[in-house]
């Protein structure tokens, strides 16, 4: 949040310093942004939240930016700058676990009656505790779950038949 006073005006921008991430392309939020209280109703300080959004999958795994937000303020009696400062955050993104490994047995069984037990072992991963879900998707493609979310690495169900196109077979997740 940045507050200014009454007859000014506010130039931001957003940077990161990597060439692997282009602001401009992906961001869901304006990297520019201009404020001008010389319209205010009120003489005192005005408050305003700038924000950067960006979607899902745009940061690359394992790798540390730096984004900035460098803000140039004017004053409305003085065409030159005010004030020029500049903050910035590191953000380390997270990798996915490594190395693990994921079975199911029996590997064939009949459909409800067959009871199956999925297993999550050995992954590895800087951030602890890893949490595991169990799923599978339906003949219709649906995203089902076996288990939510939680630090064990294993669990039991039976499982419905797939699709005769499928081979009578479920695709798990």
């Amino acid at each position: 949040k940045i507050s200014m006073p009454y007859n000014s005006k506010l130039n931001t921008t957003w940077s990161v310093d990597s060439t692997d991430v282009d602001l401009a392309a992906n961001s869901l939020t304006p990297i520019n942004n201009q404020f001008d209280t010389s319209n205010a109703v009120t003489s005192s300080y005005q408050s305003f939240a700038i924000y950067l959004s960006l979607p899902p999958n745009v940061l690359v795994a394992g790798s540390s930016l730096t984004f900035s937000l460098h803000c140039i303020f004017f004053s409305n009696t003085n065409t030159s700058v005010s004030m020029v400062t500049t903050t910035s955050v590191i953000i380390v993104v997270n990798s996915p676990p490594q190395s693990g490994r994921f079975f199911i047995t029996p590997t064939a069984g009949i459909a409800l009656s067959t009871s199956f037990t999925f297993i999550a072992s050995q992954w590895l991963d800087e951030q602890l505790p890893l949490s595991y879900e169990f799923a599978y998707y339906s003949t219709s493609q649906l995203y089902q779950v076996i288990r939510s979310k939680s630090e064990l690495t294993f669990t039991t169900s039976q499982l419905p038949g797939g699709s005769a196109q499928a081979r009578f077979t479920l695709q798990t997740a």
